[in-house]
């Protein structure tokens, strides 16, 4: 686990683990220990000691799953009990107050901004919202399948989603109740050639910076002549 600054200087290391999310307040980085016992780590920026949250009712817990939630005194994460399937979980930073948000089989990692709903891709390619306070998950009104979740807008009433797999990607913003879209950006690298697909997709919450990664697949063309 290692944290950069975007200005190009090199990565710092934190430690061991899969990274996860930073705190609201950028002083501390969680990570998934790849092994067993389960446990998150919570890594200090600056200054200070690593603090270890065992999670012995886990049996596994998902890679870079531990995420922080805008209160940044909780965190989520995925992974799955003895007897159960894989969701995702609640808990706060001493591992105490653990319990389930989503159901077996349902995982969700995208906090709205008051920490009360996560987004997610459900089943057959439909975006899903989770209350953390239980309740069955809602389906935003006309939203097609394969639209994922970016991020959420500052106001919590709207989503940033961008279109299934193509080159350009298109990012719409979607009114969680009323479904309603309106395409904000398109992202495309400047060498398009080659490129598979674009992802992952960050955003911030007014939508005004986008962060991408691309898949890029080049070869070489010969021509053979001669042959007999």
């Amino acid at each position: 686990v290692a944290i950069r600054k975007t200005d190009g200087t090199p990565p710092v290391l934190l430690g061991d683990g899969s990274s996860g999310g930073l705190s609201p307040d950028g002083k501390w980085a969680a990570a998934v220990f790849p092994g067993s016992p389960s446990q998150v780590t919570l890594y200090p920026v600056g200054p200070g000691q690593p603090v270890q949250i065992p999670l012995p009712q886990l049996e596994h817990v998902d890679n870079g799953s531990a995420m922080f939630l805008p209160d940044g005194r909780h965190l989520i994460l995925t992974g799955n009990e003895h007897g159960h399937s894989r969701r995702t979980y609640e808990m706060d930073l001493n591992g105490h107050d653990f319990h389930a948000v989503t159901a077996d089989g349902q995982v969700a990692q995208l906090p709205s901004p008051d920490g009360k709903y996560l987004a997610s891709m459900g089943m057959g390619g439909k975006l899903v919202i989770y209350s953390m306070d239980g309740g069955a998950p809602q389906y935003i009104p006309a939203l097609p399948a394969d639209y994922s979740p970016v991020q959420w807008d500052k106001d919590g009433q709207s989503l940033y989603v961008a279109s299934p797999l193509t080159v350009p990607m298109h990012i719409y913003k979607v009114e969680v109740k009323t479904g309603k879209m309106a395409e904000i950006k398109t992202i495309s690298p400047a060498d398009s050639d080659g490129v598979v697909y674009i992802s992952p997709i960050l955003s911030d919450t007014s939508g005004s910076v986008f962060v991408y990664s691309y898949y890029q697949l080049l070869s070489n063309l010969y021509v053979i002549s001669g042959l007999k």
